[in-house]
């Protein structure tokens, strides 16, 4: 009997150890107005916060798969677990971030500069000008909502070469505005509260 009891005990006690741990659903992260970066953890209504460390951040995006963050010293590439898994200089100010379909970090925008992420490097893309919003167009292109003058234009450029492959005014449209994977414009017009317009 107490073979048995030390057998069922030995087994219990395996299984229960083979279990995985337990982690609360992740939610994201999320940047705060004083610049510090915190994971958000839980379900709907019941969030829990912690902080990551890292408490300096100018600009962040994060898809779910991995994450970007933009200091006044450099450019952060998180994992999906929130590491840090890539460092890059960069100058101080505001960034403009895209992912491509998967997730994965596409696109960066600072300084003037629009830079892509190809083969783990962030290499600058021949191309500048006044960015308001980046997107991914597709394995090769990108599209840019660039401003010139009081005018909003949709851009869409090769990533290799940085040539212009089509460009559409956005008439009557000042902003604000985005742009969704693919290339979609999502703004705000003086006659329409919203509109959509596809892919220049």
């Amino acid at each position: 009997m107490k073979t048995r009891l030390a057998a069922f005990l030995s087994i219990w006690a395996a299984a229960v150890l083979a279990q995985p741990a337990i982690a609360p659903p992740s939610v994201g992260m999320v940047r705060d107005s004083a610049g510090s970066v915190h994971v958000v953890n839980g379900i709907a209504g019941n969030f829990v916060i912690a902080d990551t460390g890292i408490s300096n951040a100018v600009s962040a995006a994060f898809s779910g798969y991995a994450g970007l963050i933009k200091t006044d010293t450099e450019l952060l590439v998180l994992d999906a677990s929130y590491q840090v898994a890539a460092r890059y200089d960069a100058p101080s100010g505001e960034a403009l971030f895209a992912f491509n379909a998967s997730g994965a970090p596409a696109l960066a925008y600072y300084s003037g500069t629009l830079f892509r992420f190809s083969g783990g490097n962030l290499e600058p893309v021949n191309w500048s000008g006044d960015a308001v919003a980046i997107a991914t167009a597709g394995r090769r292109s990108a599209s840019v909502l660039v401003r010139r003058d009081d005018q909003l234009w949709n851009v869409r450029l090769s990533l290799p070469s940085g040539d212009l492959e089509n460009e559409a005014l956005l008439a009557g449209v000042s902003g604000p505005a985005a742009l969704l994977p693919g290339g979609t414009v999502v703004y705000r017009s003086e006659e329409h509260t919203s509109e959509l317009q596809s892919p220049c």
